[in-house]
């Protein structure tokens, strides 16, 4: 193919082609042929777990912020192309609810137990994808000073994070945290844990 892949057709049909068939056409042929004998020319590439699997959403998410929390564990180049070929029907930066099954390699699964359900990697992952809407603290009226130790409640349900929470809230995570007496970077919290709101917007 030296010859601008004229090795590949004689001189009389090669001119008869458009100009992008010339060079398209052999690069893939010899990309194929490359796959097909990559001992030969001393290529390895690399091998990825295709299983089929699917998982359950914990919480809100999207393939953005999964991208994020699973990071590159697995997969050289990441899981975003992954999981948006095999779930074409959400768009990346959409927000898909708690419960949704997605469809994915079952590398993915256990990375997702183990990365986005909470921890410091799905808290940095939702907070880089709602960096363009912050958290901000809520300094409460003068009347809902008086209510004092009548400050509303929130009891932690299944699938629920402490992040989420303060997101939904419109809360300022670190002083939900420090209320509830919760620590970082982890924030765990439990189910049926009654949680003070003090200082949260809705």
């Amino acid at each position: 193919a030296s010859s601008g892949g004229q090795s590949f057709w004689s001189p009389a049909v090669y001119a008869q082609l458009p100009p992008e068939t010339r060079d398209y056409v052999p690069a893939v042929i010899a990309a194929a042929w490359l796959f097909l004998h990559p001992k030969q020319y001393g290529l390895e590439f690399p091998k990825i777990d295709t299983l089929p699997d699917s998982f359950a959403l914990v919480r809100d998410s999207s393939i953005n912020e999964l991208t994020i929390c699973l990071g590159n564990e697995g997969s050289r180049d990441g899981w975003f192309r992954v999981l948006r070929n095999l779930n074409p029907r959400y768009e990346p930066g959409s927000i898909i609810p708690a419960g949704t099954t997605l469809r994915a390699p079952k590398r993915i699964t256990a990375l997702y137990q183990n990365l986005c359900v909470q921890g410091p990697r799905a808290v940095m992952a939702a907070e880089l994808m709602h960096a363009s809407k912050p958290v901000v603290a809520f300094t409460p009226p003068p009347r809902r000073e008086k209510s004092g130790k009548h400050a509303r409640t929130y009891r932690v349900r299944a699938g629920d994070s402490l992040l989420a929470i303060a997101r939904d809230h419109s809360c300022d995570l670190t002083v939900l945290a420090r209320n509830n007496r919760i620590h970082g970077p982890n924030y765990t919290i439990k189910l049926g844990q009654r949680l003070k709101m003090t200082g949260c917007e809705g």
